[in-house]
């Protein structure tokens, strides 16, 4: 139960920055994408000792891809996807 309340809470709160950040300024998109990745990369992850690993591994997936959707967010807000295309 506390492993589905993690993930329930996490989600929560990433929807809730993705929600915010779709009216952030370029730079600060910016920033804080590059700086969530490093974050991601370089921090360790505890939750594994609170939860059942499993639950662990779902919360570091649902936080690879709200990083990989601020990217997206990003690239939109930046006009790179223009270039893209």
């Amino acid at each position: 139960m506390a492993g589905i309340l993690y993930l329930l809470l996490t989600g929560g709160i990433l929807l809730g920055i993705y929600t915010a950040a779709i009216n952030w300024n370029i730079p600060y998109t910016a920033g804080f994408v590059v700086s969530g990745f490093i974050l991601f990369s370089i921090a360790p992850s505890v939750i594994s000792e609170l939860v059942h690993p499993v639950f662990g591994v779902l919360g570091q997936i649902l936080v690879l891809v709200f990083l990989v959707g601020m990217a997206l967010l990003f690239v939109e807000k930046s006009g790179l996807d223009d270039l893209l295309s």
